[in-house]
């Protein structure tokens, strides 16, 4: 490993890209779907619609652009790249949580797709309350030319933009490995279960969950992160020890850590996101991606989305109507599932920020400087600045003035990372958060072309691929996270010193 490697070009097991091979007909079907649903069915159902919005062609040229952009990756395919490679991956996780949202999509792509040419909008945001149809047609316009701005600055700057080199590592496997992983992920799942029996037991921490996950559990992120690293460490387990899957005891134990981390974070992506992570490590580990279990996965998540939103949104009961859980009545699961999808494909969160932009003004890296500073407790700085998804539900839904005190009961809508670095600096703030994503997933690509068969590496690399998508509240999830995961490997004796002086080669495409 003395001499640069290639990014395009480095070969992984058997000669084959270490991010999995991506067959040809995979890549047909990316395009298929892109194409059709996100493109080709939305603009043929406009077609035959009643009343064209205004400028609803530049709505549609606009999409193209972004499709073309977004499909790049997979039309000028590289035999380096994967299905778990950083310009492609992000991609299919977005179009399979909006397939798993709203399968109808799939059979009825001119009224069910993921995007949509109509005028008006259903949203209850206040700052799109007071647009017209041509302003909103036109703000429209400019989020999705702002997305395709971000991608091309993300590009650029994967391809061309800065080269860190990536450390040498002393990788060892840890002695009494599964000893260790039963005594870290026992102990965590006892004091999670713990938390939840100290808050009223399960069915009154499912209540909380009710009134907005942002204030029922202010002052409690030590516990969020302990039950995240329950499932981490089961996923570490998977990782340094093949035959965790013969284990009963790893799967019992797995599904008791699930359960902890839903019920103590309030959110469902800490289900679907450890199976999705679940998936790529065992991907790694045969050197083959499985569609089929993962389609199955797909399925059984759908499933567990809706009903999970049924016992969440239930705003109106006091108790848990525990009969929802009835087998008999997954298609209620089902329909939730989708009714929720269009909730909140209704609530137009992206455009609602970027639309109150010009009067509410820019919120000038308050929510980054929140993100820095996430290790000072809300106690010590009360003021400290917020979410941008807390920003977004208290001025964009509510009406309220950015530097106003948050005088009423809040909870996040989410904000993308495009939109939130436009909140903050307008386009340079664009041009720094992607540039500086495409330069960090080129380094982390870079980092897992090193090391492609150490296990920590490959926790590492799943994880961040997965949950850090360049918003502040994702950096900060993140980096909790790989700090803990760091500190856990280190103790265990799986990482060694970093050899200062002698570093991996930097991978130049």
């Amino acid at each position: 490993m003395s001499s640069d490697t290639s990014l395009t070009g480095v070969p992984g097991r058997g000669g084959a890209s270490p991010f999995l091979p991506m067959p040809l007909w995979a890549r047909v079907g990316f395009v298929f779907y892109f194409a059709v649903y996100h493109l080709l069915g939305p603009a043929i159902a406009q077609a035959f619609a009643y009343q064209a919005p205004p400028y609803v062609e530049l709505l549609i040229l606009a999409e193209a652009l972004h499709v073309f952009l977004l499909l790049l990756p997979v039309l000028f395919y590289h035999p380096s790249y994967g299905w778990l490679h950083p310009l492609i991956f992000p991609s299919i996780f977005v179009a399979a949580k909006s397939v798993l949202k709203d399968p109808v999509q799939l059979i009825d792509p001119l009224r069910s797709a993921p995007v949509s040419f109509d005028g008006g909008s259903s949203s209850r945001a206040f700052s799109i309350s007071t647009l017209s149809d041509a302003d909103l047609s036109e703000a429209r316009i400019w989020l999705t030319l702002l997305y395709c701005f971000a991608l091309a600055v993300y590009y650029a700057a994967f391809f061309w933009g800065p080269r860190f080199r990536v450390p040498r590592i002393a990788f060892r496997r840890p002695s009494n490995q599964q000893v260790k992983w039963i005594a870290a992920a026992g102990l965590i799942i006892l004091v999670c279960s713990a938390f939840i029996v100290s808050q009223g037991g399960l069915a009154a921490q499912i209540a909380i969950m009710r009134g907005g996950r942002s204030a029922a559990f202010s002052g409690l992120g030590q516990f969020l992160v302990l039950a995240g690293l329950g499932v981490m460490v089961m996923l570490s387990w998977l990782a340094f020890d093949r035959s965790a899957l013969r284990n009963p005891l790893f799967w019992g134990m797995l599904m008791v850590a699930l359960v902890n981390t839903v019920v103590v974070s309030g959110a469902r992506s800490a289900l679907i996101y450890p199976l999705v992570m679940f998936m790529m490590i065992w991907w790694m580990q045969t050197g083959r991606a499985r569609i089929g279990v993962a389609a199955i996965a797909a399925v059984v998540s759908l499933f567990f989305f809706g009903l999970a939103g049924i016992i969440r949104q239930d705003y109106g009961a006091t108790d848990v109507d525990w009969s929802i859980l009835d087998p008999t009545r997954a298609a209620e699961w089902i329909e939730a599932a989708r009714e929720e999808a269009e909730w909140r494909g209704n609530e137009e969160s992206d455009l609602a920020a970027f639309a109150g932009v010009d009067d509410a003004g820019l919120l000038m890296g308050r929510t980054y400087l929140g993100a820095a500073a996430f290790w000072i407790p809300r106690a010590i700085w009360p003021d400290k600045p917020r979410s941008a998804d807390s920003y977004n539900m208290y001025v964009n839904f509510v009406g309220r003035e950015i530097g106003d005190e948050f005088e009423v009961r809040i909870w996040g809508i989410p904000v993308g990372a495009e939109v939130e670095a436009f909140w903050n600096f307008h386009l340079p703030g664009v041009v720094l958060i992607f540039f500086f994503l495409g330069a960090f997933h080129r380094w982390l690509a870079n980092l897992f072309v090193a090391y492609p068969g150490e296990p920590a590496i490959q926790v590492l690399y799943a994880y961040v691929l997965v949950n850090f998508v360049g918003t502040s509240m994702s950096f900060v999830t993140t980096i909790r996270m790989v700090l803990a995961l760091l500190v856990l490997y280190s103790v265990f004796g799986a990482l060694g010193v970093v050899r200062r002086r002698r570093m991996a080669p930097v991978l130049r495409s």
